[in-house]
């Protein structure tokens, strides 16, 4: 019987399916693959999952580099709007630290995705963060909000 549910989280092109088929694929859990647009849809799952008494977990991907995580949104196969990469990476972390806040109990893991780009090939690394308390964690988080504005301003910056 699957006792957890693990939400993996982070704007699109971010290194989720990545991370899950590198480090979740022996997880015995439930693992919803999202870009937590909402509080409001976060909380329905949560409050779903809580009253079927599994225990919620997530893991929240984040790219160390908007610019670098972009270059991978343009070249996938799936095409959506430049304003896609934009609001999912700034709803995810809105969303996140939200639920960092109001639900103390649900674990939040962090983890900074990396692209490496050589001339033939690239290569995704993953590096969790470690939190010593909630109150830092959700310092980090705050710190680390950035509106659609400020992302396209970063990406633009570094063409």
């Amino acid at each position: 019987m699957i006792s957890r549910q693990n939400t993996l989280a982070g704007g699109t092109a971010s290194g989720k399916s990545e991370y899950v088929s590198e480090y979740l694929t022996d997880t015995e859990a439930i693992i919803l693959d999202g870009t937590l647009p909402t509080f409001t849809g976060a909380e329905i799952k949560i409050k779903r999952a809580l009253k079927a008494e599994k225990r919620v977990a997530i893991h929240c991907v984040l790219p160390e580099s908007f610019p670098v995580a972009f270059v991978a949104f343009l070249n996938r196969d799936r095409k959506f709007s430049d304003e896609h990469f934009y609001r999912t990476h700034s709803a995810t972390r809105v969303t996140l630290l939200a639920i960092a806040e109001k639900y103390p109990d649900i674990p939040i893991t962090i983890i900074m995705s990396k692209v490496t780009y050589t001339s033939n090939s690239s290569s995704m690394s993953f590096r969790e963060l470690g939190f010593d308390n909630r109150p830092t964690l959700i310092e980090f988080l705050q710190r680390e909000q950035y509106t659609e504005g400020s992302i396209k301003k970063l990406i633009t910056q570094s063409s």
